[in-house]
């Protein structure tokens, strides 16, 4: 009965000495995990208060800028010499990249005459076999566009589209395409 006793012990401590160890692994996981939890929340959380405060740099910037283009003495004015676009250039720096880009003095395809392709180097931004009744054939067809590089991508080079070409301009009644001016009056 004693032998029965004290292997009944011994059993029972190694029976405990699995638990303890068992026991022991379950902590040092869930402190591991703990851990990890709190590092990844301290990353996101910095990550996160960097983009604010990016955000808010831009925010400052676009406030500026706004308020530069309120108070323009010039505001007739659209080429790079006017003092907007100076004060934008002055802004740009190794963080903010800053562009102002005039777009109303581009050209609307839309409603330029197709002479200016025919009698000028402009001629060379339409496609290889694209003529200049094409293009009219063409606005005949699908009248004002405001997407001009899906209209206009088969006739004119579409890196000209993006740089040269906008449907932003004015209309000018005395160069304009005359069925253009047409159009225009109806509406």
């Amino acid at each position: 009965m004693k032998n029965e006793k004290l292997l009944m012990g011994k059993r029972e401590g190694g029976f405990s000495s699995i638990q303890t160890m068992l026991i022991l692994f379950i902590l040092s996981l869930s402190v591991l995990g703990l851990g990890t939890g709190i590092s990844l929340t301290q990353k996101y959380f910095y990550k996160n208060e960097a983009i604010q405060q990016e955000l808010i740099l831009l925010q400052n910037e676009v406030k500026e800028i706004i308020e530069q283009l309120e108070n323009d003495p010039t505001p007739e004015s659209d080429s790079p010499i006017d003092p907007v676009w100076s004060y934008i250039d002055s802004r740009a720096n190794e963080y903010t990249y800053l562009r102002l880009s005039d777009v109303s003095s581009r050209i609307n395809p839309n409603w330029v005459r197709s002479v200016f392709f025919q009698r000028t180097n402009f001629k060379k931004f339409l496609l290889n076999g694209v003529s200049h009744d094409m293009l009219n054939d063409h606005r005949n067809k699908t009248g004002f566009v405001m997407d001009i590089n899906s209209s206009y991508f088969e006739l004119i080079d579409p890196e000209a589209l993006d740089t040269l070409f906008t449907p932003y301009s004015y209309i000018n009644v005395n160069t304009a395409y005359e069925y253009v001016l047409k159009d225009m009056y109806e509406l």
